[in-house]
């Protein structure tokens, strides 16, 4: 369904100050057609990283589940408002 403005729709709200205004972290994540769960769950956690958060660069190893990769974001999102898109 290509061609009818979902991306640059979302992008209007993604960048509208007065609907960021209520978000703690806002997240930009590309999803391709065919995806890797942990991929995305990867991208998401490395989205909520503070910049200067080592534990980010950790992600780079191939032992962690998808199910413990949730967990980790379960807990990044905890009592916070975040937008993802």
């Amino acid at each position: 369904m290509g061609g009818i403005g979902k991306t640059a729709f979302a992008q209007l709200v993604y960048n509208d100050g007065a609907v960021m205004a209520h978000f703690d972290k806002k997240i930009w994540i590309c999803i391709l057609k065919v995806c890797d769960l942990r991929n995305v769950a990867k991208a998401i956690i490395m989205g909520l990283a503070e910049p200067d958060r080592a534990s980010a660069s950790a992600l780079n190893h191939d032992s962690f589940t998808l199910q413990g990769l949730l967990g980790k974001i379960c807990k990044d999102i905890e009592r916070k408002k975040v937008f993802l898109f």
